[in-house]
């Protein structure tokens, strides 16, 4: 039987690839191979070599003996010897490299030589139903290892790399056969020159862009560790810990692209357990072949680290800040801690990124950059919406975490200034002092000594204490506002979980998600976990104080601004007070308090009142002892009541208002107090 060459003949005469080559090479291997049993099948008295039975005379000594002096093959194996000769000298040989990449010896890779020829010129196919004794067209090891002259030498170990990498497919044998094998398709393209994603793993690795990095970023220290482990030839995984959105996978983009590499993020949350060590084995399969950066993107803390192949020398991993990784004991760890932007670093990415923001009120956009925090992540965020004005902006920013407290938490949404906050001055000062430093305490904690000095954390938090309805609420979403920062409550009483380990949790959850906020936090209800410790009577008491001291952990470790609030000051824990910088007492309203405030309600919401009623609502101040709200209540109903009278509000209306709230305490007005209040009216 005569092979036809699979060898193109050019045009330019130009020299042939090696993809020509290899199949030149097996076109040959098979041609000798088929001659040898054509002679065997003349000599036994066999017409068909398909229908041969050899073990018994088929000798590998005595096939290269004859093929050493067969006239008839003579320019056959001269052709063959040439193009051996120029497989082995083929600069940049794809099979060369990828024999050295992945441990291949001479004989597993003449096996894939002769498979991937096989898949990429179906012809050849035909003539190895000659060479199978069952006449299918199906190559195995077996007829690769007589075909490339090992004898009955084993080509395909059970530890073979071919094996290991899924270099190869292995199908259903039929009994009494060898099972049929398959050059892996994304490696057989790769071999033709094909360089392209995997489509395995296409769902999962996304490139990463790269930026001008900040300043603060150790890109240095990095290349020089790296360098350092490739000396001593150690594999090197970089650990790049911190918040999210600081830019960890740009500064690994940034490494790898000064190393002549491509980043690309890996990101395997999703990938099944029970799929993660082939997963992992495609990966670095993938990185292998093509060169490229692996950087493995929020690796999940409990995934262990797959060690049943070799990895490339140098794995990025980034992490939250305080995570732990998987240990790999065959590669050494360096780990670097991002943190987010400086106050000045984000002012200039800022004004990179948004050009136009140059001509907006400069002390406006400083206010809006101090006051959110923006990661990187947000302000890429920001930039590709394209906000074309300062308003834009900032509700682009807002919206950014909105939702992701998700039922955990609810937005207050208020429009209310200082101007509507009626408190003593003594109060109000205190207020004013906690919203400046919120907004001045970013480039403060920027200072090296003030971290050394206070290194339990950057974040703010005050506690607000007073009987219910005395403005603690709209305090909060009066600085809010002053901040620019969304403000959303917490109701600790509804945290609390009599189940052990479930409040901790739900803790963990909200902080979680709060620190991915720019956000103000108000968290109602606080006596529900600073209450006074109890005695530990039994384990849920133990846990109950763990639990108060967990989440003033997480207050001192959060880096936002938080309010607690309390009804009950005389029910909170002395200790934690002690730990806490802002202390606000909000005090039932005195009588020229409580007249401000039934006036500024009125005038606001009933401005056609009746004539006169002015001096009604100061005798109401005076007699009628009403926190805030419940002032605001007692005019909401009395307004309502007049409306349904189809009237102006006057004073009758009001002592249906008064009446409502007092009835919520079992009390109502006094008659002596009516009078008093109609004769000055």
């Amino acid at each position: 039987m005569r092979l036809v060459s699979t060898t193109r003949v050019r045009a330019d005469e130009a020299a042939p690839t090696e993809c020509e080559l290899v199949l030149e090479r097996v076109r040959l291997r098979l041609e000798r191979r088929v001659a040898w049993l054509g002679h065997l099948g003349e000599h036994r008295g066999v017409r068909e070599p398909t229908s041969l039975e050899l073990p018994s005379f088929d000798s590998p000594y005595e096939e290269a003996m004859w093929l050493e002096h067969a006239q008839e093959l003579r320019a056959a194996s001269a052709r063959l010897e040439a193009v051996e000769h120029a497989l082995e000298r083929f600069p940049e040989s794809r099979f060369a490299i990828l024999g050295t990449r992945f441990g291949l010896g001479s004989p597993e890779l003449d096996l894939l030589q002769l498979l991937f020829a096989v898949e990429i010129e179906p012809r050849l196919g035909r003539v190895l139903g000659a060479l199978h004794p069952s006449g299918r067209a199906i190559p195995t090891a077996g007829i690769a290892t007589r075909l490339f002259g090992y004898g009955h030498e084993n080509l395909l170990a059970n530890d073979s790399a071919l094996y290991e990498w899924e270099l190869v497919h292995v199908g259903e044998p039929v009994a009494g056969e060898q099972p049929p094998l398959a050059c892996n398709a994304y490696v057989r393209d790769w071999l033709r020159g094909v360089d392209r994603m995997d489509a395995q793993l296409s769902h999962w690795l996304r490139p990463i862009a790269t930026h001008p990095p900040l300043r603060h970023w150790p890109v240095a220290e990095v290349l020089e560790t790296i360098h350092r482990s490739f000396e001593r030839e150690i594999p090197l995984r970089v650990i790049l810990s911190g918040p999210s959105g600081v830019g960890r996978r740009t500064l690994a983009a940034l490494v790898l692209e000064q190393l002549g590499s491509q980043a690309l993020g890996v990101d395997a949350s999703s990938v099944r357990e029970e799929d993660w060590p082939r997963f992992f084995m495609l990966c670095q399969r993938f990185a292998t072949l093509q060169q490229v950066g692996l950087v493995w993107v929020d690796l999940p803390s409990q995934r262990s680290w797959p060690t049943h192949v070799p990895t490339t020398m140098l794995q990025m991993i980034t992490c939250r800040e305080g995570e732990p990784v998987a240990r790999d004991l065959r590669a050494a760890d360096h780990r670097f801690e991002l943190h987010a932007p400086t106050s000045s670093e984000a002012l200039e990415l800022w004004g990179r990124l948004l050009p136009e923001s140059r001509t907006w009120p400069a002390d406006s956009v400083q206010r809006l950059v101090a006051s959110h925090h923006l990661t990187i992540g947000e302000l890429v965020d920001v930039w590709r919406r394209a906000p074309s004005s300062l308003e834009q902006a900032e509700a682009m920013v807002r919206e950014l975490g909105r939702g992701r407290l998700g039922d955990l938490a609810q937005n207050l949404a208020g429009s209310f200034g200082w101007d509507d906050l009626v408190v003593s001055d003594h109060l109000r000062d205190a207020l004013q002092a906690f919203a400046f430093e919120a907004l001045d305490r970013a480039a403060f904690w920027e200072s090296s000594a003030a971290r050394r000095l206070f290194p339990r954390g950057t974040g703010l938090v005050g506690l607000m204490a007073g009987p219910p309805g005395t403005g603690k609420t709209m305090a909060a979403q009066v600085i809010a506002r002053e901040l620019g920062l969304d403000l959303y409550r917490i109701d600790l009483a509804t945290v609390v979980s009599k189940y052990i380990g479930e409040t901790a949790k739900n803790l963990r959850q909200i902080f979680q998600r709060a620190s991915r906020l720019n956000a103000m936090l108000l968290f109602d209800e606080a006596d529900a976990m600073f209450a006074k410790r109890t005695e530990l009577k039994d384990s849920h008491d133990r846990h109950a104080n763990a639990d108060t001291g967990y989440l003033l952990q997480l207050l001192e470790q959060y880096r936002g601004v938080a309010l607690l609030a309390s009804n009950r000051r005389g029910n909170i824990d002395p200790a934690f007070i002690r730990r806490i910088r802002y202390v606000f007492t909000f005090p039932r309203p005195d009588v020229a308090q409580r007249v401000e405030i039934w006036q500024r309600v009125v005038g606001e919401l009933c401005p056609e009142a009746q004539p006169g009623l002015s001096s009604t609502l100061e005798r109401l101040g005076a007699v009628v002892t009403l926190s805030g709200a419940e002032i605001k209540n007692a005019v909401l109903a009395a307004l309502f009541h007049a409306r349904r009278r189809g009237a102006r509000l006057s004073t009758d209306d009001l002592f249906v208002g008064v009446d409502r709230e007092l009835a919520k305490e079992g009390m109502s007005m006094s008659a002596e107090n009516r009078r008093v209040v109609r004769r000055h009216g």
